[in-house]
């Protein structure tokens, strides 16, 4: 099992790192992230081929799947990274994020240095399915940022 994962704030990369902030408890409370607000921790984009159970239509985003519960979209997510790994053979944290975070969309390279990162796994060490539920949590946090922590079960009761 891996350890509890650090609290991430955005470096000036843009790259998500632990962070040694403390938040009194009279902050104000963070406003959601736009994976929280949809309840698609992952920010799956929309695709009319896609029928999720628990999709909310109409969608008010626009661009992003939105999920009727944070449960919905933990699904959405395991299923996509399960179709990745079982359909296309994508093993690695390269593989994975190459196809999911593509550089015509994202800082690719980033993504795959903070998700190494929050992992401790290598690059292009082959991932047994089993370790897919702490890869699809720290993808999460990238996408959605550290608000989704109050959400871990529901990634730790993935069964792979």
């Amino acid at each position: 099992m891996h350890a509890e994962l650090s609290p991430l704030s955005h470096s000036s990369s843009g790259c998500l790192q632990p962070s040694s902030e403390k938040h009194p408890a009279t902050a104000t409370p963070p406003t959601p992230t736009r994976g929280i607000r949809n309840n698609n921790p992952l920010n799956i984009r929309i695709s009319p081929d896609n029928k999720w159970l628990g999709k909310v239509t109409p969608n008010t985003d626009g661009s992003f799947e939105q999920f009727r519960t944070m449960q919905h979209g933990v699904r959405a997510a395991w299923k996509l990274i399960l179709n990745y790994y079982d359909r296309h053979g994508l093993h690695t944290i390269n593989s994975i994020v190459a196809r999911f975070a593509p550089p015509s969309e994202n800082n690719t390279a980033n993504y795959i240095a903070t998700l190494i990162r929050l992992t401790g796994k290598g690059g292009n060490e082959t991932l047994r399915r089993s370790e897919l539920p702490q890869i699809l949590y720290a993808m999460a946090l990238i996408e959605s940022g550290p608000q989704v922590r109050m959400y871990k079960q529901l990634f730790t009761n993935l069964k792979p």
